[in-house]
């Protein structure tokens, strides 16, 4: 899985990517944030991105990111839900 750093635009919700950004691992990006992730919306026509998620730091400032979605973020998803039930 795949991602990607960009800029959103909330108000004209126009999705464009920064110069020079490196592609990384969408599990190192979670792990930096601190899995304070939340996908806002699907996203078409930049390549294999999929997804458009924002992420929080520890003092709750946005950043932006697409991902290349595939089935191992939902395997990953599905564990992490059913590792918080009964907490």
């Amino acid at each position: 899985m795949k991602s990607m750093l960009v800029d959103y635009d909330e108000k004209t919700d126009v999705i464009t990517s920064k110069d020079a950004v490196k592609e990384e691992p969408w599990v190192s990006v979670c792990r930096r944030f601190n899995d304070d992730v939340h996908r806002l919306r699907n996203v078409s026509g930049m390549g294999n991105f999929t997804g458009l998620y924002e992420c929080f730091d520890d003092d709750n400032t946005r950043t932006y990111f697409i991902v290349e979605e595939d089935e191992g973020l939902y395997r990953l998803r599905r564990k992490h839900f059913l590792e918080k039930i009964g907490t």
